[in-house]
């Protein structure tokens, strides 16, 4: 992962946010941080970006409902990978995660490894 990649991490725990901004440190990117939802798909309608992280329960609308906002806004133009961040996961759940427009997702114990195989797997880069 050589290119400087722009993503964006909605998280609404301040301690999840440094402790994925300081997993995700060592790559080349530029992470923009939000607290809900709302503030995310505000920052995305904005400014491109090729990742979002998105925590599944949040303030406000959960990030279900935001990954189809976002899939919404983006069927003729950006159309950023979208992983679920979460601390659980059944097939009845990873289901509900595709079926919102989101591309994969990674347990919030994930590894730079774990991160770096998700994206190319989806993501030329």
């Amino acid at each position: 992962m050589e290119n400087k990649i722009s993503i964006i991490l909605i998280e609404d725990s301040e301690l999840n946010q440094k402790i994925l901004k300081r997993r995700l440190s060592p790559l080349p990117n530029s992470l923009h941080i939000f607290g809900t939802a709302e503030e995310g798909i505000e920052f995305f309608e904005k400014e491109d970006a090729g990742i979002i992280l998105m925590d599944i329960y949040l303030p406000g609308i959960s990030g279900i409902e935001a990954a189809k906002k976002i899939r919404n806004k983006s069927k003729n133009f950006k159309k950023p990978l979208i992983f679920a961040l979460t601390g659980s996961l059944t097939e009845n759940e990873i289901k509900d995660y595709k079926d919102s427009g989101m591309n994969d997702y990674l347990d919030k114990t994930f590894t730079l490894e774990d991160f770096i195989e998700k994206v190319e797997k989806h993501y030329e880069i």
